[in-house]
C-alpha cells in the first residue's frame, strides 16, 4: 500500500530524484546469470560484466574538454 511521505522528507526525496536525472547510468542484462554468479565471476578476464562495467567506468571518468 502506498503511504505519502511526511512533509519533511520532501526536501531529500526531490533532491534524490535531481541527482538521478544528473548522474549517468546503464543498464545490463547477463543471459544465464544471477546475482551470486555476477559478483562471484565480476573481475574475471572474459567476464562480459566486467567488460560493461569497465566500459562505463572509463566513460564516467574520462576527463570532460
Amino acid at each position: 500500500m502506498w503511504r505519502r511521505l511526511p512533509d519533511r522528507c520532501m526536501p531529500i526525496s526531490r533532491a534524490t530524484a535531481a541527482a538521478r536525472r544528473k548522474s549517468p547510468a546503464t543498464l545490463f542484462g547477463a543471459e544465464g546469470t544471477d546475482h551470486v554468479k555476477l559478483d562471484r565471476d565480476l573481475g574475471l578476464a572474459g567476464d562480459p560484466a566486467t567488460r560493461v562495467l569497465f566500459e562505463f567506468t572509463d566513460g564516467v571518468l574520462k576527463p570532460k574538454p
